[in-house]
């Protein structure tokens, strides 16, 4: 899981190399992968930071946003969904925050 990564980076003290893969792992999941704190680590990401040139060149940037997209397309839909459902009390929604901005 995402946090027991992270607690094995921060107890890691033999090689500087295994913890910097474990630091690149870590950014994924906090930060281009913002997931829950119970997400399962994809086993593929350990196999990829093996190989630093191939995880470099991986298109970290394309991933994230695809993966952004797909939540907000989910939240919003469960939205859209609830508009809909009661429309007759003339219920709407408005987005803001994160949504917003990167809606604009």
């Amino acid at each position: 899981m995402k946090r027991d990564v992270f607690e094995a980076f921060k107890r890691y003290k033999k090689n500087k190399t295994d913890k910097y893969k474990l630091g690149l792992i870590i950014i994924l999941a906090y930060v281009l992968l913002a997931t829950e704190e119970k997400t399962l680590i994809d086993l593929w990401w350990f196999e990829l930071v093996d190989d630093l040139d191939r995880f470099d060149k991986y298109p970290w940037g394309k991933m994230s946003y695809d993966y952004t997209i797909r939540i907000l397309k989910h939240d919003m839909g469960d939205k859209l969904r609830n508009s809909l459902k009661e429309r007759e009390s003339r219920c709407r929604y408005s987005l803001h925050g994160f949504s917003l901005a990167i809606m604009v």
